[in-house]
Protein backbone atom coordinates (compact mmCIF):
# COMPACT_ATOMS: atom_id res chain seq x y z
CA UNK A 1 0.00 0.00 0.00
CA UNK A 2 1.28 3.46 -0.84
CA UNK A 3 2.01 5.75 2.08
CA UNK A 4 -0.75 8.31 2.54
CA UNK A 5 0.28 11.75 3.78
CA UNK A 6 -2.78 13.69 5.00
CA UNK A 7 -0.65 16.82 5.42
CA UNK A 8 -0.13 16.97 1.66
CA UNK A 9 -3.90 16.87 1.12
CA UNK A 10 -4.48 19.46 3.86
CA UNK A 11 -1.85 21.75 2.32
CA UNK A 12 -3.43 21.44 -1.16
CA UNK A 13 -6.98 21.88 0.15
CA UNK A 14 -6.34 24.80 2.53
CA UNK A 15 -7.18 27.50 -0.07
CA UNK A 16 -10.48 25.67 -0.77
CA UNK A 17 -11.25 25.53 2.96
CA UNK A 18 -10.40 29.23 3.31
CA UNK A 19 -12.76 30.06 0.42
CA UNK A 20 -15.61 28.08 2.01
CA UNK A 21 -17.98 29.95 4.28
CA UNK A 22 -17.08 28.08 7.47
CA UNK A 23 -18.84 24.93 8.67
CA UNK A 24 -19.62 22.91 5.55
CA UNK A 25 -22.36 20.24 5.79
CA UNK A 26 -21.35 16.58 5.62
CA UNK A 27 -21.43 15.16 2.08
CA UNK A 28 -24.54 13.12 1.42
CA UNK A 29 -26.76 15.03 3.84
CA UNK A 30 -29.83 16.89 2.59
CA UNK A 31 -28.25 20.19 3.60
CA UNK A 32 -25.24 19.39 1.39
CA UNK A 33 -27.46 18.29 -1.52
CA UNK A 34 -29.43 21.56 -1.31
CA UNK A 35 -26.28 23.62 -1.97
CA UNK A 36 -25.65 24.59 -5.61
CA UNK A 37 -23.06 22.41 -7.35
CA UNK A 38 -20.63 25.30 -7.71
CA UNK A 39 -20.88 26.37 -4.03
CA UNK A 40 -17.46 26.41 -2.26
CA UNK A 41 -18.93 24.75 0.86
CA UNK A 42 -20.11 21.78 -1.23
CA UNK A 43 -16.63 21.27 -2.70
CA UNK A 44 -14.96 21.86 0.67
CA UNK A 45 -17.21 19.23 2.30
CA UNK A 46 -16.20 16.56 -0.22
CA UNK A 47 -12.50 17.43 0.04
CA UNK A 48 -12.77 17.43 3.85
CA UNK A 49 -14.36 13.95 3.75
CA UNK A 50 -11.48 12.77 1.54
CA UNK A 51 -9.02 14.29 4.01
CA UNK A 52 -10.67 12.47 6.91
CA UNK A 53 -10.47 9.20 4.93
CA UNK A 54 -6.74 9.83 4.35
CA UNK A 55 -6.18 10.56 8.04
CA UNK A 56 -7.99 7.33 8.95
CA UNK A 57 -5.92 5.31 6.48
CA UNK A 58 -2.69 6.84 7.73
CA UNK A 59 -3.66 6.08 11.34
CA UNK A 60 -4.64 2.54 10.36
CA UNK A 61 -1.27 2.00 8.68
CA UNK A 62 0.49 3.32 11.77
CA UNK A 63 -1.47 1.00 14.04
CA UNK A 64 -0.76 -1.98 11.78
CA UNK A 65 2.95 -1.12 11.80
CA UNK A 66 2.95 -0.99 15.61
CA UNK A 67 1.10 -4.31 15.78
CA UNK A 68 3.59 -5.90 13.39
CA UNK A 69 6.52 -4.61 15.44
CA UNK A 70 4.88 -5.85 18.63
CA UNK A 71 4.27 -9.26 17.04
CA UNK A 72 7.89 -9.52 15.92
CA UNK A 73 9.10 -8.50 19.38
CA UNK A 74 6.70 -10.89 21.11
CA UNK A 75 7.73 -13.74 18.80
CA UNK A 76 11.39 -13.08 19.57
CA UNK A 77 10.65 -13.08 23.30
CA UNK A 78 8.73 -16.36 23.07
CA UNK A 79 11.46 -18.00 21.00
CA UNK A 80 14.09 -16.77 23.45
CA UNK A 81 12.11 -18.13 26.40
CA UNK A 82 11.70 -21.48 24.62
CA UNK A 83 15.45 -21.62 23.92
CA UNK A 84 16.28 -20.79 27.57
CA UNK A 85 13.81 -23.42 28.81
CA UNK A 86 15.23 -26.04 26.46
CA UNK A 87 18.82 -25.34 27.40
CA UNK A 88 18.06 -25.03 31.11
CA UNK A 89 17.26 -28.75 31.08
CA UNK A 90 20.57 -29.78 29.53
CA UNK A 91 23.58 -30.70 31.61
CA UNK A 92 26.54 -28.32 31.46
CA UNK A 93 29.70 -29.64 29.81
CA UNK A 94 31.67 -29.57 33.10
CA UNK A 95 29.02 -31.79 34.70
CA UNK A 96 29.20 -34.24 31.79
CA UNK A 97 32.97 -34.45 32.16
CA UNK A 98 32.60 -35.06 35.92
CA UNK A 99 30.05 -37.81 35.34
CA UNK A 100 32.19 -39.49 32.71
CA UNK A 101 35.19 -39.50 35.05
CA UNK A 102 33.31 -41.54 37.65
CA UNK A 103 33.70 -45.23 36.97
CA UNK A 104 30.29 -46.86 37.30
CA UNK A 105 30.02 -49.73 39.72
CA UNK A 106 29.67 -53.05 37.99
CA UNK A 107 26.78 -55.25 38.80
CA UNK A 108 27.49 -58.54 40.42
CA UNK A 109 26.03 -61.35 38.38
CA UNK A 110 24.63 -64.26 40.33
CA UNK A 111 25.63 -67.43 38.48
CA UNK A 112 22.69 -69.33 39.99
CA UNK A 113 20.28 -66.70 38.63
CA UNK A 114 21.86 -67.08 35.18
CA UNK A 115 21.41 -70.87 35.32
CA UNK A 116 17.77 -70.45 36.38
CA UNK A 117 17.16 -67.98 33.56
CA UNK A 118 18.67 -70.31 30.97
CA UNK A 119 16.69 -73.27 32.28
CA UNK A 120 13.33 -71.61 32.94
CA UNK A 121 13.29 -68.20 31.23
CA UNK A 122 13.26 -66.26 34.50
CA UNK A 123 15.85 -65.64 37.16
CA UNK A 124 13.69 -65.58 40.28
CA UNK A 125 14.55 -68.20 42.86
CA UNK A 126 11.96 -70.91 43.33
CA UNK A 127 9.29 -70.23 45.93
CA UNK A 128 9.88 -71.89 49.26
CA UNK A 129 7.14 -74.31 50.23
CA UNK A 130 6.17 -74.17 53.85
CA UNK A 131 6.11 -77.54 55.48
CA UNK A 132 3.07 -77.95 57.64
Amino acid sequence: MTDIHPDLIRQWAQPLFDQAGGQAPWPGTQEWADLPDNHPDKHAAVVYAALMWAVTQAQRAEVLEHLEQATVKQTAEVMSAMWRARHALTVPYAELRRRRAVVPTTRTIDPDAVRRWVATGHSEPPAQENAA
